[in-house]
């Protein structure tokens, strides 16, 4: 299993001494949520506590670094976190974790397959596959090789993620980034109609000309429940940074255990409930 921040963490602190008391509170996190067994709303708020205590002793600690945007310490925690919040999830969905099982960042989300053979004759033997994928900050899923035989050659072969749960992680959500991950959902969502995409900022930079009801989003969170501007001012005040609120976790936590318990296509439940698709909204 990789850990994005833990990793990129320690190898910047081999470098920065700066950096050392906040990889002493890691190690105190990751102890602290290797013990949790997350599987139920009250292990949910076990970690978020954890987390937040984490964040408060780290996270100005980064903040106060060089080239802040660019070492991605930031960012990284709730990619990470993710991973934590679901290390469990097959426990709580009752049945063995299989081999292929995907979680964290993906090896590239399957989007879709072209053709551009060089010539009808060369159609029969090489005709020009290429399998188009993305990588997301997070997903759920299954790693699936694909090949394309052509007439006996070497067959193209590429494994992707197949993705169930994709969720793209913010430090704050403005419009540009919502008009970017609209467009991913919109990609992902004709590969794998079934699959959730979600947006998880910590704060938001969003006015009244942002319609995320109208894309193929299909939830964002805000877990920090503020707006960016409020993030400087706190700390400016000499406030602690803003806590994750556990509720918010709770509702992610949620749906997404909703969504995997779920049956995505049976016909003949189509004579119970006159539904045929029951696509996720």
């Amino acid at each position: 299993m990789n850990y994005p921040h833990g990793d990129l963490l320690r190898r910047k602190s081999e470098a920065n001494g700066y950096l050392l008391p906040a990889l002493d509170a890691y190690e105190i996190f990751v102890a602290k949520a290797e013990g949790i067994s997350v599987t139920n709303d009250t292990s949910v708020i076990e970690l978020v506590s954890a987390l937040n205590e984490y964040r408060e002793a780290s996270i100005y600690i980064f903040e106060g670094g060089v080239n802040v945007p660019q070492s991605n310490l930031r960012s990284t925690i709730m990619e990470e976190f993710l991973i934590w919040l679901f290390k469990d999830i097959f426990e709580a969905l009752g049945y063995e974790q299989p081999e292929n099982y995907q979680i964290g960042k993906s090896i590239g989300s399957y989007l879709s397959l072209d053709f551009a053979p060089h010539s009808f004759e060369a159609i029969f033997g090489s005709p020009g596959a290429c399998i188009h994928k993305k990588d997301q900050d997070f997903t759920l899923g299954a790693n699936i090789s694909i090949a394309i035989d052509g007439n006996g050659n070497e067959p193209v072969i590429e494994t992707v993620t197949l993705p169930v749960i994709a969720i793209e992680c913010k430090t704050y959500l403005a419009k540009n980034h919502l008009d970017m991950c609209s467009s991913t959902a919109a990609s992902l969502k004709k590969a794998m109609p079934y699959c959730k995409y979600i947006i998880l900022a910590e704060f938001i930079k969003l006015g009244n000309n942002a319609t995320p009801e109208f894309t193929d989003v299909s939830e964002i969170y805000v877990v920090c429940k503020a707006k960016n501007t409020e993030r400087k001012k706190r700390k400016d005040d000499g406030m602690p940074p803003h806590p994750v609120h556990e509720d918010v976790v709770i509702n992610l936590f949620q749906m997404v255990l909703a969504h995997l318990q779920s049956i995505w296509w049976d016909p003949d439940s189509v004579l119970k409930s006159g539904v045929v698709i029951g696509r996720p909204r």
